[in-house]
């Protein structure tokens, strides 16, 4: 039988040490989670995912530009979840 990951509700905080947040291009390393800007109509949003054959020394990857690299020759399966979101 197949074992799958799941994230309980609110696990997407930067203290949990299950959890990495690499820098966006903003710099910010956290999730701040879809909020589109009042008035402003709908907003999509694409979420990456990755199946991996092991865990990922994440250190060597600095920010999401360095990712790719930490992630070769380990990466089994990937797609995108897509979403919408209005205010």
């Amino acid at each position: 039988m197949e074992e799958f990951l799941r994230l309980p509700e609110g696990a997407l905080t930067p203290n949990n040490p299950d959890i990495r947040f690499l820098p966006n291009h903003r710099g910010r390393a956290k999730c701040l989670g879809p909020r589109p800007l009042p008035g402003h109509g709908a907003h999509r949003y694409r979420f990456h995912l990755y199946a991996l054959d092991t865990d990922i020394d994440f250190t060597k990857a600095a920010d999401v530009e360095h990712l790719p690299s930490a992630l070769a020759g380990h990466v089994l399966a990937s797609g995108t979840l897509n979403g919408t979101r209005t205010s």
